[in-house]
């Protein structure tokens, strides 16, 4: 069974395990219709065992540590229907037992790396999303502290975006500035980044709102 998991490392993506523990017995009894049925709360009880020993094991092996569940499971469901061997009369043959927990494993890891690929680049774009509201976050307290640089020499002056570069501000080409007054007492800047989603405004005061781009 594999579900979503960064190798030794149990966090929000073992709650995944639940519903690939479904999936798996489902397939399983797919694969083995009209044999004797394994119940789920006999493939939950073997995954408690092996979902925590494949991802400690994956800290050393990574994705081998599949094996694991593989040889697990099979003897675990070999020793089951034995056991019970003698309340059904058509039993699998065990080379359909180790076929169906093959297929059943391999049917969850497709569906997990998919899940955990999915994720991954969820949150590698929200990650990059912060990064570039934080540059612009920065870069407007930047253009103010360069504003006030200004006006300490010139109270009555108006500031524009090449006079903020004068006074030390290093625009970003990524990001977007734009003074929209540039008078001391009414001093207003805006700044947003290309990949980002917010717009940040700065005044005289140094008071920051901040809106959402789709609210623009």
């Amino acid at each position: 069974m594999f579900a979503p998991r960064v190798y030794g490392i149990f966090g929000p993506e073992i709650f995944l395990a639940f519903p690939t523990m479904i999936i798996e017995w489902l397939v399983l009894d797919l694969v083995l219709i009209g044999k004797s049925k394994i119940s789920l709360w006999s493939v939950i009880k073997i995954h408690l065992i092996s979902y925590p020993l494949t991802a400690i094991a994956g800290v050393f092996i990574l994705y081998f540590a599949e094996i694991i569940p593989l040889c697990i499971e099979d003897c675990y469901y070999q020793g089951l229907f034995k056991k019970n061997s003698h309340k059904h009369k058509n039993m699998p043959s065990p080379s359909r037992i180790a076929t169906a927990t093959l297929i059943a494993n391999l049917t969850t890891f497709l569906i997990g790396v998919w899940l955990g690929l999915t994720m991954v680049s969820t949150m590698n774009e929200a990650r990059d999303l912060m990064k570039a509201d934080s540059a612009a976050y920065n870069q407007i307290k930047n253009a103010r502290t360069a504003s006030q640089t200004y006006f300490e020499q010139f109270p009555e002056g108006v500031v524009t975006l090449e006079v903020l570069e004068e006074y030390g501000f290093k625009p970003s080409e990524d990001v977007e500035i734009v003074v929209e007054s540039g008078k001391k007492e009414t001093l207003s800047i805006c700044a947003s980044h290309i990949r980002g989603s917010k717009i940040y405004r700065i005044d005289s005061e140094g008071s920051i709102d901040e809106q959402e781009m789709e609210d623009q």
